[in-house]
Parts: C-alpha cells; sequence; structure tokens
C-alpha cells in the first residue's frame, strides 16, 4: 500500500495571475507614460532648437554691429591720423619758420652746411684760445645744449611723420656739437690749471673755482699747498666732499667735478636699445645627426627618418584624414623670435641700460694733473711750455695705498732700530 505523501511537496506556490482588464491597463498607463516621455523629450529638443536659433540670430546681428561699428571706428580713427599728420606737419613747418626768422647769430641745425661751418670754427677758436673763462664757457655750451634740443625735436616730429631721409646726418650733428662741448670745457679747464695761482682760495691756498649754468655745474679743486695735513676738501656744488689719499697729498694733482643734466653717455651703451639675439635655424634632424660621426651616420640617420615618415604617411592613410596625426620627434619646431630674445650681457661691469635709466643728471669726476705753474724771477714771468691737453690720471687703487702704508711703516721702524 502506498505512502501517502504531503501536498505540494517540491513545488512553488504561484501568485494569482492579474485579471485581463488590470493587464490591459497596466499597458495602458505605460504606453501614456512613453507618450509623455516622447513628447517631452520632443518639446525639449524643439526648445533648444529655436533657442539655438535664437541664439545664432542674436550672433549674427552682434557681428553686423559690430561690423557696422568697427568700419565706422575705423573711419573715425583714419580721419583722427590725417588730422593729427596734418597738425604735426604744421607745426613742423611753422618751426622751420620760426627758425629761418631767428637772427640770434646760431645757425640753423637742421641745416648742414651751417652746423658743419658752426662746429669747425667753434673747435678752430677753441683750439687756439687762452681763455680763463669759464663763466664764458658754460654759455657756449648752453648754446651748444639749445642746438642738439633743436635736433631732438626734428628727428622726434620726423619719425611721427614717418620721415627718416636726413636722420643719420641730424645724428652726426648731435655728436659734433658733443664734440664742441668737451672741447671747450676741457680747453678753460686746462687754461685754469695752468694759472692756478690766480684762482688760489686765501684760506687754504689750493685752487678752488665753481660755476654753474641752468643745466651744467662746474667745480675744479687742484692741489697747490701741498699740504700733508689737510686729509679732504668739500665743494658746494652738491655738497661734495673728498679725501685725499695719501699718494696725493704732495702731488701735482687736481679734482674736476662737472654735473650735468643731460645724458649723453646712456646712448653710446650697447645695452641703451635691445637688440634681438642672432640664434642659429633649427635643425630638422637634431636628434639624429647629433648622435652622428661622419658622413656615413648622416645619411643612414636619414634614411631612419626617411623610412619612419613613410611608415607614418601609411598610418595615417588607413586612420583617415579624421585620425590624429602622429608627432615626430626627430623635428623641432621653429621658435619666432620674442622681445626676451636679446643680446646676453657677459661683463658684469657692464650696466643694463634696458632695466635701469639715469635720475638726476650724470656726474663727471676726473683726476688731473696740475701742468706747471709760472715762476716769477724779477720782473720775469716764466712759464713752461707744453702741451695743451688735459692729462688725466688714473684714480689711486687701494692695494696701492695699503703698500704705500706698509712701506711707511717699515721704514718708521727702521728708523726706530737705527736710533735705538
Amino acid at each position: 500500500m502506498a505512502k501517502k505523501g504531503k501536498k505540494g511537496k517540491g513545488k512553488k506556490a504561484v501568485p494569482i495571475s492579474d485579471t485581463p482588464d488590470e493587464l490591459l491597463d497596466e499597458e495602458k498607463r505605460l504606453e501614456a507614460e512613453r507618450e509623455a516621455a516622447q513628447r517631452a523629450l520632443e518639446e525639449e529638443q524643439e526648445s533648444k532648437r529655436k533657442e539655438k536659433e535664437a541664439m545664432e540670430e542674436l550672433m549674427k546681428q552682434e557681428a553686423e554691429r559690430f561690423t557696422v561699428e568697427t568700419e565706422t571706428l575705423q573711419e573715425m580713427l583714419n580721419s583722427n591720423k590725417a588730422d593729427l599728420r596734418a597738425q604735426r606737419e604744421r607745426l613742423r613747418e611753422q618751426k622751420m619758420w620760426d627758425r629761418f626768422l631767428l637772427c640770434n647769430g646760431t645757425p640753423d641745425p637742421a641745416v648742414q652746411t651751417e652746423l658743419n661751418t658752426y662746429t669747425s670754427i667753434e673747435l678752430d677758436e677753441t683750439h687756439q684760445s687762452e681763455s680763463r673763462d669759464i663763466a664764458g664757457c658754460l654759455d657756449s655750451v648752453e648754446q651748444a645744449l639749445d642746438l642738439m634740443n633743436e635736433l631732438d625735436e626734428v628727428i622726434a616730429l620726423d619719425k611721427q611723420l614717418g620721415i627718416t631721409e636726413h636722420h643719420d646726418t641730424y645724428k652726426k650733428g648731435i655728436s659734433s656739437l658733443q664734440e664742441v662741448i668737451e672741447s671747450k670745457v676741457d680747453n678753460v679747464t686746462f687754461n685754469v690749471l695752468k694759472t692756478a695761482e690766480n684762482f688760489a682760495d686765501p684760506d687754504s691756498l689750493n685752487l678752488l673755482v665753481e660755476k654753474q649754468s641752468p643745466r651744467l655745474k662746474y667745480a675744479v679743486w687742484g692741489n697747490l699747498a701741498k699740504n700733508p695735513r689737510q686729509k679732504s676738501f668739500q665743494l658746494e656744488t652738491d655738497s661734495f666732499q673728498m679725501e685725499i689719499p695719501k699718494s696725493l697729498a704732495n702731488a701735482d694733482v687736481a679734482v674736476r667735478l662737472i654735473h650735468t643734466s643731460y645724458d649723453f653717455l646712456s646712448p653710446k651703451c650697447k645695452t641703451f636699445y635691445a637688440q634681438k639675439k642672432k640664434t642659429p635655424a633649427p635643425s630638422r634632424v637634431a636628434s639624429v645627426l647629433g648622435n652622428a660621426e661622419g658622413e656615413n651616420n648622416e645619411n643612414n640617420g636619414m634614411d631612419e627618418i626617411k623610412e619612419e615618415n613613410d611608415n607614418q604617411e601609411v598610418k595615417k592613410e588607413e586612420e583617415g584624414e579624421g585620425g590624429e596625426q602622429p608627432i615626430n620627434e626627430n623635428v623641432l619646431p621653429d621658435r619666432p623670435a620674442t622681445p626676451s630674445d636679446v643680446e646676453e650681457i657677459e661683463d658684469e661691469d657692464i650696466v643694463d641700460m634696458r632695466a635701469m635709466s639715469t635720475v638726476g643728471g650724470v656726474m663727471y669726476l676726473d683726476l688731473l694733473k696740475l701742468p706747471p705753474q709760472a715762476k716769477k724771477v724779477g720782473s720775469w714771468v716764466i712759464q713752461d711750455i707744453t702741451e695743451k691737453k688735459l692729462e688725466r690720471i688714473p684714480n689711486p687703487k687701494p692695494e696701492d695705498e695699503r703698500e704705500e702704508e706698509e712701506e711707511a711703516k717699515e721704514g718708521e721702524e727702521g728708523g726706530e732700530a737705527a736710533l735705538s
């Protein structure tokens, strides 16, 4: 007799299925959700399309407005440039007319013949002059500076008008006027030093002269007394004070101080105008040729590069025009020159005028040799005839001062030993 087992053993419970009406309602609900999502997506796309069209229309209108404003602005700019050029031309013509009407005995620096005649006469008269009139010399310097300023104004106006025809001639004229100024100052200095006793200070019995003009201060001190107790001297010009080294205490020397409000030295410095560095052209096979030791290695390197380029071209064709282009590491890109590519300063003593400028003018300090002084013998005055040229003395170095001090100490010690 068979055993009775438990009902449902080994079978899972099956839930009661929904009715057909419920399934139909669920399908309708899902279909409505899909339709709503589709409508929302279409509405969103339509909204984006309209926004895009509106933005494109706005950008188009903005571009048209920008074009119109740019053209209008360019017309105004061209008109202003024309007016500015006409104004500068009138100013230049007025200056030329005023220069023509000026009757003060000075030449027109823009006329080369007049300027050459003026500089030649001034140099000849200066070389033959025995004048010790420092005030008159400074007046002549001021006159030469006025002529230089006129040439600078002419060059500046011509540059604004794009005229560079006679600029080299004007620059040579400025150089010749600088030569006239230096010659005049040196000549009057030599004449004063030659007769230094006539300008001696009653207190110190040393040469002392101080003069100034609107753009130049001049002072000269000469060691006439040769007083070893005098350790220093002071000038009223710029409150200048200088210690006298022992090596110069008994020497025939003079010190000249010139303080100018103008600057002739900076334009002569090689760093005053920035210059582009001369960089060699980049090699397109630098990585290969850098390891080459002979012609054979160079040819092999070129063959390897050629094969690599051919392989890259084949790969590029396979990838299509839209694919990424491979980078050849052996090819160095051309680097455009930049304003920073200027010549480097190798000497540390050279001042970089691209980063620095003069403030308060320039001060010149010269150590000069006193020429032989005149001697009175009865009713006669004897004066040595020397070359009419300033003799500059190099500044004493600290090493020389220390050596002289050591020698003086050794001499004193030797004298004390001899006495003992």
